[in-house]
């Protein structure tokens, strides 16, 4: 490492002789240098730009030209790479830091990297520069201390174009104070369904709007002219998506564009494409999506003809088309309907389809090689590459690169600076949207909030600046906590309101009696691209309903503001509240919120978008006509109050559009018993709730259901799977004698294991009345998420209980009370409402660990219902004087937050031989941090190929720290044969870099904490 450091060192101190060598022209172009010239044409800066283009172009090799057209990834790339393949662009994806670390993602680390890279380039024969580029979403949003606007939707409710510009201005500010020339924004589409998890990307789901917008901020990123482009606080800007990504099949991230046609998707889309490159927009990011199943990546028709050419309808575009993030794989068929396979092959599909530079950030090595090849082999003509060659030197002559490549440290003043952060407050207030006011005691609700006194604030989305800035914040999709330094809403609040009010907060919304109103904030969690397509049906999580139980059992008046990046599905809910407020996404800076709230700003925010009841009521988008019918639309496009306007009538909840269920499913988690290994997990699927999972062969589930008549049934199983590798599995549909009843066959991939399909076993003979039924995985591989048919249901006893009368048994002889019974169960026993607010009933206490009368030991009946344990009268068994239990270190933190007292109290009941239930074996997992509430490791992480075998790094300081071993201090106190059994979590260094767990290294771990501290 120090090696490479003095290297690096060296490298830049040589190259920032050439970099300095690089200004020379614009020392000519002062005046400084009476030969200019002598300078080569293109270092010339008095020269128009064509004519540089021109003659480094002709002075280019064709090694030089083809590394202009290829960019990549920070992490798989180093500066001397960048000088010794002549490389045009060096990327960081979300997420990618200076050193890969996120700690390091600062101002100053930035530009370090970046100006090393640059170095690299700059010492190559020819000098050019590169481009850096960065999702620079809103705002710098890579970088710790970067100020953070609010999402685009969110701006698109301003309306306020001029404050876009303004916002772009100092966003580029901010990226250039870094080091970075070029930012992947902005995303100019238009979402046509919400479930798209881009949504926030966009400004709006109007064409109009989108274009206006995008525009503004193409401005303010790159100054009004294209002269202004050459000023060191401006940068690249990249018009993004190129086309029809918002008009994809039910709204899917990368999909499909079935409902329309290409010149109608061109008819839709080429507006908003032209008022971004009118207003300048020197990059254009080709979409992943498809049109009618032909890849934009290689859809010639569009991005060669449409978007480069001269002609009626065509745009002009004369900058350059960047390829998104390895989606030249992509490909399969060219813009002719034929077959692509191959990396070389869909690298001559895309640049002959017209992508100039190639965004391939681990494949960039091979995709020079290619390239190269094909131009040899006329795969690709030379024509071609001198093309695409002379539109990237264009922008970056036009850019100011040549004569400004290294970081303008003069800039950095601006990073996070004051004025931005007030900008960004303003952009804040200016977003937000009241969409419901009702009167209140004889007037709207949002009116009265100045004079009200004592404030109730609720809500996860009140204090976390991570949920406040959503997706693409420091990481790619985004983190919840304080991943970056703003102002969180309540500290808004707090601020806005000063010691005039009195404030209290608590995050699930319990004791809000007695104040005047409750403001509630909840809302989405971070996600973007793909992961957020359709997250959690887009309605609220538990976490926030029962947030919003609470505070209506309390009886005050309730204000919900949406912390989301689209709207949510609250129409069942809305009755309940007095008011509501869209947030958005606001970014860091949460006082805008209060603002408005408690400030004198009045709401000025109107809705970009369409705010449907259900999601399920978009169709695929067709030309001519609304992918949503009026009925399903609660809140339209254009909607928006002020403080002092009541809520007009709203719209009545329509049903639930859609085909009605022909039957009542049996779902695959109301299994009565179950094999080892299986388990629940919350589906994705239609209807929600969970799925089976993690099944193999010969596992097995067994149901209650109701047949009223008895006959031959068909009978459907949703299932999903996400291994290629299977294709043949299925269940066996058995009786409760282990009668094979019909089989599922030939069922297996269906493209993800959240992708569900539907298959029918036909001709299965069911008698009438209650029975069981076992389902039997074939092979496993897949998910499995309900069966039903339209002649039963399930039975009414489900959950959990074996179902049937038990028809008594003999005793054993001698057998009679020879067993004890303690019974203790839970209701609703897989939700986490405990954790949210009190669920005792009365009743419950008789459930918790309450011994019951002696059973006897009886004979092997005939019973099918029955669960039968032969007993062996010849054999010993073995006395269990305990039981065992699963306490991760989560569960042992909780415990901290309790008094000694209640400590004592819980401790004495779980393990206590005396005064408890004596349980004498615990699974532990010490020295980890995956099962805390914290982020901590109690160890160092390795460098690669490295493992701490000595355990030189190993330390439970934080376990003493958190309290994590003085209870367990408690518990070997109560019950000195208390014993735990460790759980192999090693560090990462040995985990994921050796791939295995060191048997010898964990005993010798566990020895170490436990001998040293427990024993």
């Amino acid at each position: 490492m120090r090696m490479w450091k003095r290297k690096l060192s060296l490298l830049s101190a040589s190259i920032m002789i050439s970099s300095s060598l690089s200004g020379i022209a614009a020392l000519a172009n002062e005046g400084n240098d009476p030969t200019s010239s002598e300078l080569a044409v293109y270092w010339n800066s008095s020269k128009p730009v064509e004519d540089r283009v021109s003659d480094l172009l002709a002075k280019m090799s064709l090694d030089e030209k083809v590394g202009q057209m290829v960019q990549a990834e920070r992490a798989s790339v180093t500066p001397d790479d960048v000088q010794n393949y002549y490389l045009g662009s060096v990327l960081s994806g979300g997420g990618s830091f200076p050193n890969g670390k996120q700690s390091d993602s600062t101002r100053e680390n930035w530009a370090s990297l970046v100006d090393s890279y640059q170095s690299g380039a700059l010492s190559t024969r020819l000098g050019i520069p590169i481009l850096y580029g960065v999702d620079a979403i809103h705002g710098n949003s890579n970088l710790l201390g970067a100020t953070l606007f609010p999402h685009n939707i969110g701006l698109g409710a301003s309306r306020d174009t001029a404050l876009v510009e303004q916002i772009g201005v100092a966003a580029a500010q901010e990226i250039k104070a870094a080091g970075t020339h070029w930012a992947f924004s902005p995303t100019i589409a238009d979402p046509q369904n919400i479930q798209w998890g881009r949504t926030y990307e966009g400004f709006g789901d109007n064409q109009a709007l989108v274009g206006e917008m995008g525009a503004a901020f193409i401005k303010g990123l790159q100054g009004e002219t294209r002269d202004q482009l050459k000023r060191t606080d401006s940068v690249v800007a990249t018009a993004k998506h190129f086309f029809g990504e918002g008009l994809t099949e039910g709204g899917v991230n990368q999909g499909n564009v079935t409902g329309m046609t290409e010149e109608q998707v061109t008819a839709l889309d080429l507006p908003i494409y032209k008022a971004a490159i009118d207003a300048g927009a020197r990059t254009v990011m080709a979409s992943y999506s498809s049109i009618q199943g032909l890849k934009m990546h290689a859809n010639k028709r569009l991005l060669t003809d449409v978007l480069k050419g001269t002609g009626e309808g065509q745009l002009g575009f004369t900058g350059f088309v960047i390829s998104d993030y390895n989606a030249v794989q992509q490909i399969t068929k060219d813009w002719e309907g034929k077959a692509v396979s191959g990396l070389k092959n869909q690298i001559s599909v895309a640049v002959n389809a017209g992508v100039d530079m190639m965004m391939m950030p681990t494949d960039w090595k091979t995709t020079i090689t290619n390239l190269k090849a094909l131009v040899a082999e006329g795969g690709i003509k030379q024509e071609r590459i001198d093309d695409a060659v002379t539109r990237i030197l264009r922008v970056k002559f036009e850019s100011g690169v040549f004569e400004h490549p290294m970081t303008d440290n003069k800039l950095a003043g601006t990073f996070g600076s004051a004025d931005h952060r007030a900008l960004a407050r303003k952009a804040v207030s200016e977003s937000l949207v009241l969409l419901k006011n009702n009167k209140v005691n004889g007037s709207p609700i949002l009116s009265q909030l100045s004079g009200m006194n004592k404030i109730f604030v609720a809500g996860k989305s009140a204090t976390d600046i991570g949920l406040q800035s959503g997706g693409w914040s420091i990481t790619w999709q985004g983190a919840k906590g304080n991943t970056t330094t703003g102002t969180t809403i309540l500290q808004g609040i707090q601020q806005v309101v000063g010691s005039k009010k009195n404030v209290i907060y608590n995050k699930h919304g319990r004791g809000a009696e007695g104040n005047d109103v409750a403001i509630v904030f909840i809302g989405e969690a971070p996600y973007a691209e793909s992961n957020g397509d359709g997250l959690n049906k887009l309605k609220l999580d538990s976490e926030d309903l029962s947030t919003l139980d609470n505070i209506k059992a309390s009886g005050i008046p309730t204000i919900v503001v949406l912390v989301s990046g689209r709207p949510l599905m609250i129409g069942d809910r809305l009755n309940d509240w007095a008011g509501l407020v869209e947030a958005w996404l606001p970014g860091t800076e949460g006082a805008g919120v209060a603002d408005v709230l408690f400030g004198s700003k009045d709401f000025t925010g109107k809705l970009p978008v369409r705010w449907p009841f259900y999601t399920e009521a978009y169709t695929n988008p067709a030309a001519g006509q609304s992918n949503l019918d009026p009925k399903y639309v609660l809140f339209n496009y254009g909607y928006g109050l002020a403080k002092a306007e009541e809520t007009p009538l709203l719209p009545i909840m329509p049903d639930k559009p859609g085909q009605k269920d022909l039957y009542v499913k049996v779902e695959a988690e109301n299994y009565t018993a179950k094999s080892d290994g299986l388990k629940s997990e919350n589906t994705s699927d239609i209807g929600g709730g969970q799925d089976i999972g993690y099944t193999s062969s010969g596992a097995w589930l067994e149901y209650m259901i109701n047949v009223p008549v008895s006959g031959t049934y068909d009978v459907d199983f949703r299932y999903a799977g996400g291994d290629a590798g299977t294709t043949n599995g299925g269940m066996l549909i058995l009786d409760a004698g282990g009668h094979t009843l019909g089989e599922l066959k030939g069922v297996g991939y269906t493209g993800g294991w959240q992708t569900w399909q539907t298959a029918t076993v036909k001709g299965i003979n069911l008698t009438a009345g209650d029975q069981k039924i076992k389902l039997q995985f074939t092979s496993g591989g897949i998910n499995f998420n309900w069966f039903g048919s339209a002649g039963f249901g399930p039975a009414a006893v489900q959950g959990g209980n074996t179902g049937g009368a038990i028809t008594p048994q003999n005793p054993v002889s001698g057998g009679q009370g020879a067993v004890q019974s303690w019974l203790s169960s839970e209701r609703s026993s897989q939700s986490q409402l405990w954790y949210y607010a009190p669920q005792w009933q009365p009743g419950d206490e008789v459930k918790q660990l309450t011994p019951q009368k002696n059973l006897d030991l009886t004979s092997v009946g005939n019973d099918v219902y029955a669960t039968t344990i032969n007993i062996d009268p010849n054999k010993q068994y073995q006395t269990i004087t305990g039981m065992g239990s699963s306490m991760e270190e989560s569960t042992i933190f909780n415990i901290t937050k309790m008094s000694d007292a209640k400590q004592n109290e819980l401790l004495s009941k779980l393990v206590s031989n005396v005064n408890g239930i004596g349980m004498s074996m615990t699974r532990l997992t010490i020295g980890t941090a995956d099962f805390t509430s914290r982020q901590f490791y109690s160890y160092d992480d390795m460098p690669p190929g490295q493992t701490d075998t000595n355990l030189a790094h190993f330390s439970i300081q934080k376990d003493i720290d958190y309290g994590i071993i003085p209870v367990l201090k408690k518990i070997i106190a109560i019950n000195p044969d208390m014993k735990f059994f460790r759980f192999a979590m090693e560090p990462s260094g040995l985990d994921e870099n050796d791939g295995q767990h060191d048997q010898g290294l964990s005993e010798r771990r566990v020895s170490a904490c436990f001998g040293g501290l427990l024993c």
